[in-house]
């Protein structure tokens, strides 16, 4: 009896070893497929990265960096929108950041994939910043969908840069209507004078202290 419980026993023991070692090596398999799709796409997420990085520091620090060598001329619309939307908002609450610093991260690369010679990513943009002259360091995170277009002579375009919460303007219709060809000059131009007025409300309704605790969050 004794004999048949400790090669009961050694059997199970065994099957627990190999489950082990079977989740180990799935784990193992799993971390090499990150690990090789974040290296095989780094030239494209490297320049996703110091676009970003451009882009916010136009649009919360008001410089200047050339950012139609980055995006497409549709995608430009975008931005430029959004740097235009933040500039009145700072303008209008005498808004302004200092010690201010972009941080960009990969994630989800599991989800990565090149699709021809588009290539599509994930990326966290990390904020930190002391904002309109206090001492208390603030920050934000969000998480960017980017695509990559690399043309015949390797150059490099971001056709599509999409940010799914806490935007400027609503940004799925914005790609649905450049996917059906409509109009998206008039729409854009139509949504900043709605957001002028909303400003305008928010300034006077809220008062400006409490206004710029809401922009923090945004």
């Amino acid at each position: 009896m004794k004999i048949k419980r400790i090669i009961i026993f050694s059997f199970f023991s065994i099957l627990v070893l190999c489950s082990f070692r079977t989740n180990k090596s799935i784990a193992k398999d799993v971390q090499d497929e990150i690990h090789d799709k974040d290296k095989a796409l780094s030239k494209e997420v490297d320049f996703a990265s110091d676009a970003i990085v451009k882009f916010y520091n136009n649009r919360d620090l008001g410089e200047k960096n050339n950012l139609e060598s980055y995006f497409s001329k549709d995608v430009l619309k975008l931005m430029n929108y959004k740097i235009k939307y933040n500039n009145l908002k700072n303008k209008e609450f005498n808004n302004y950041y200092y010690r201010y610093e972009v941080t960009v991260k990969p994630v989800d690369v599991e989800k990565w994939k090149q699709d021809g010679n588009s290539f599509n990513f994930n990326l966290q943009v990390i904020t930190e910043f002391a904002y309109s002259k206090s001492d208390e360091i603030s920050g934000n995170s969000l998480v960017l969908e980017f695509t990559v277009f690399k043309d015949k002579e390797g150059n490099l375009k971001i056709t599509r840069c999409y940010q799914s919460v806490h935007s400027e303007v609503d940004e799925a219709k914005f790609y649905d209507m450049l996917s059906k060809n409509e109009d998206v000059d008039k729409w854009l131009n139509e949504n900043f004078e709605e957001a002028k007025k909303d400003l305008e409300k928010s300034k006077d309704y809220f008062g400006l202290d409490y206004y710029r605790i809401i922009a923090i969050c945004n």
